[in-house]
């Protein structure tokens, strides 16, 4: 009988002891970070699904030194649940960057526990010139990971590039065949740095012009620039340029409401019509209303 009840006590006291440490588990786990992605468009809606491709994110320990790098898939991104981008922590607060659809973008080799937030910089390189920016997304937070129940945090992804959408009538008036004749941006910021704002270094776009029965089109990013930046689009016939805006002064003049650095979607409508009089450029404004650019030069 003793026995009985000795077994049966022990029984007991070894589920007791299983079920008070499987209870702690649940009720305080490792710390945790899982964060959860968006994509917002003018009207709000997420549309991360369409507009990330891939992203590579960039994790820093509390003491800011780069702890991982993560590459994740378009279905991971955008899992409602969260991408678990750390596990078994120590708690503190933890900075994370993410680039998404860096592509042509060359991306930062870090060293763990060696290199910092400021060492990730995300640029063109090796490049004359640019036909088309990546469709660059990006976000900078910082999380505090804690122990406790689990939880997903949230970041956003904003963008970092403009649209634009040129057009050009009248390029017979130039004189020279088709092939011979460019528009170039300079002065764009080749890249962005882990907060998301432009380099100091500078590229030039020259995107691919498709012929279209009223002359030319080309649709193409840039990254963003500033209304301090010397951004200039420049036509050439040849070697010769006939004419510069500088976009810079427009943004400056025409737009100085608009936080270049926020998530709204910004499309740069240009027009370039040539005549045997002159060389006029336009832009479309928030309003739908056509601004004539100063040309600087012919």
């Amino acid at each position: 009988m003793n026995k009985i009840l000795y077994f049966l006590t022990g029984g007991l006291l070894l589920g007791g002891c299983s079920l008070t440490e499987r209870t702690d588990l649940e009720v305080s786990p490792k710390p945790t970070l899982t964060v959860a992605y968006r994509c917002l468009n003018d009207r709000g809606v997420n549309v991360a699904n369409d507009e990330v491709e891939g992203m590579d994110i960039f994790v820093f320990d509390p003491a800011g030194r780069f702890l991982r790098r993560m590459e994740a898939d378009r279905r991971t991104v955008t899992d409602p649940a969260g991408v678990r981008l750390l596990e078994g922590v120590p708690p503190g607060l933890y900075t994370v960057a993410a680039y998404a659809n860096a592509n042509r973008l060359v991306l930062p080799e870090l060293v763990p526990g060696e290199s910092v937030a400021d060492d990730l910089i995300v640029a063109e390189h090796g490049r004359d010139t640019c036909p088309d920016a990546d469709r660059l997304l990006h976000s900078l937070d910082r999380f505090e990971v804690r122990r406790g129940e689990p939880s997903v945090q949230r970041a956003e992804l904003s963008r970092r590039y403009f649209r634009v959408e040129l057009t050009i009538t009248g390029a017979e008036h130039l004189g020279v065949s088709a092939e011979r004749i460019a528009v170039l941006f300079t002065g764009i910021p080749a890249g962005v740095d882990c907060e998301g704002d432009p380099l100091d270094e500078r590229t030039v776009f020259s995107p691919r012009l498709e012929v279209t029965p009223q002359g030319f089109a080309a649709s193409f990013g840039v990254y963003r620039f500033r209304s301090k930046d010397d951004v200039r689009m420049i036509l050439r016939a040849a070697d010769e340029t006939v004419a510069q805006v500088d976009l810079g002064e427009y943004i400056a003049q025409r737009i100085p409401e608009v936080d270049l650095r926020n998530d709204r979607e910004i499309t740069l409508p240009i027009h370039i019509d040539i005549t045997s009089a002159g060389i006029s450029v336009s832009i479309e404004d928030w309003n739908g209303q056509q601004v004539q650019l100063p040309v600087i030069g012919e």
